[in-house]
């Protein structure tokens, strides 16, 4: 998942960057914790595709053949998501990068 072409780390390296200690621990579950709460503030569709092939890997031709949407719109519907988390968790993200 990529938040920022400026920022050195992406989200799912920084889960790697916080498991040594508790303070490490409590950084990991806030980032989740952020990370869920702006997946869950998605719109269904956007949410749905987002979470489908991101998350649980799952193909667009497999979302676009069980839900008879276009893969053109699937992969629309993906990239407003992205759009939308990044800019919900940039602030995040800045602030947890630049220590």
């Amino acid at each position: 998942m990529e938040f920022s072409g400026e920022a050195e780390h992406d989200m799912p390296e920084l889960f790697l960057l916080f498991e040594s200690n508790p303070e490490d621990e409590m950084f990991t579950k806030m980032i989740r914790e952020e990370l869920e709460s702006a997946i869950n503030e998605l719109p269904y569709d956007q949410r749905d595709v987002f979470v489908r092939h991101e998350m649980e890997g799952e193909s667009f031709k497999s979302i676009s053949e069980e839900t008879g949407q276009k893969v053109s719109t699937l992969l629309s519907r993906k990239r407003y998501a992205v759009l939308q988390l990044r800019s919900r968790l940039q602030q995040l993200f800045y602030e947890l990068t630049q220590n």
